[in-house]
């Protein structure tokens, strides 16, 4: 994670925060806001402050991976296929 994302998150006065496993839940003067937390990611609350960790470092690695894999996949097939067997003509000019 970068720095910023390692930073608390300060809850201002009259904030109300509740997580749970799955979700978290924002109510204030301007209203109520609920989001889905992602299974890689904890939320820890400590006091006025709000802690985001991952929760395995490894995981998130082998996911991005994991994507970039299925994008490469992706864009070889789109490729015509007699690309590798096809002669190359280099021009030089001068």
């Amino acid at each position: 994670m970068s720095r910023i994302g390692k930073m608390p998150i300060e809850i201002p006065q009259g904030v109300d925060v509740s997580v749970s496993s799955d979700s978290v839940t924002v109510k204030g003067a301007g209203g109520a806001l609920t989001q889905p937390v992602h299974r890689l990611v904890r939320l820890e609350r400590d006091g006025s402050r709000l802690r985001v960790e991952l929760t395995d470092d490894k995981a998130v690695v082998q996911a991005e991976i994991a994507q970039l894999e299925a994008i490469r996949a992706f864009s070889l097939d789109k490729l015509p296929r007699d690309m590798a067997t096809r002669d190359v003509k280099i021009r030089t000019f001068q």
